[in-house]
């Protein structure tokens, strides 16, 4: 997906979910986040998102989050969006603003830990 590039100060609508962490057994299932995953990565071949999953574990614990991007249509997107995650069982943490570099980031494999 090409994004029109004018300069850092563009804005995005974010949506984060809750993590995986194998610390705590309230967090999300690993497996419903992949789920949702696979899901927002196959509308992002034809839907205005950039989803991306980081991985933070280490040899103690197992730590993935999980974020999703969306570039245009933020209402639509953010409806479609939200009922599949709940339909996944993976509830939405919040919400944040991202920049232009920080979607080229993620675009780029760029971020730390990012899984393809």
């Amino acid at each position: 997906m090409k994004l029109k590039r004018f300069n850092e100060l563009n804005e995005y609508k974010e949506i984060e979910f809750v993590c995986h962490n194998s610390d705590f057994k309230d967090s999300t299932p690993i497996e419903n986040q992949n789920r949702l995953y696979g899901k927002l990565k196959q509308i992002a071949k034809t839907k205005p998102i950039v989803p991306y999953m980081q991985d933070f574990s280490d040899e103690t614990h197992r730590e993935r989050s999980l974020a999703v991007i969306i570039l245009d249509d933020i209402e639509e997107m953010k409806s479609i969006i939200e009922d599949i995650a709940k339909k996944e069982n993976v509830e939405i943490d919040m919400t944040n603003t991202r920049n232009d570099k920080f979607v080229d980031q993620v675009i780029n494999n760029q971020l730390e830990g990012l899984v393809k």
